[in-house]
């Protein structure tokens, strides 16, 4: 990006604290934003398209997004770089 301090660090997000106290997340990343966007579209604050798209073959609910992939239950999530 133009004009950003080069010398800034990266921001790193880790589950791995989480998971190792036995945290377990119920929902994916992706659910949690389908979720956000859908209660937005209700409260009419973005608009709602007019055409739906193609959804991608859904996931199970237990299922973890690690790099694009989905991962069976159990599998822990790694850091994630924003």
């Amino acid at each position: 990006f133009e004009g950003i301090d080069e010398s800034i660090k990266s921001i790193h997000f880790s589950s791995k604290k989480l998971l190792d106290l036995g945290f377990n997340f119920q929902y994916t990343v992706e659910q949690m934003f389908e979720g956000a966007v859908q209660c937005c579209q209700e409260k009419q604050l973005i608009p709602v398209p007019d055409a739906p798209e193609a959804k991608p073959q859904e996931q199970p609910l237990n299922a973890k997004m690690k790099g694009g992939e989905y991962k069976a239950e159990g599998d822990q999530l790694g850091e994630v770089a924003v």
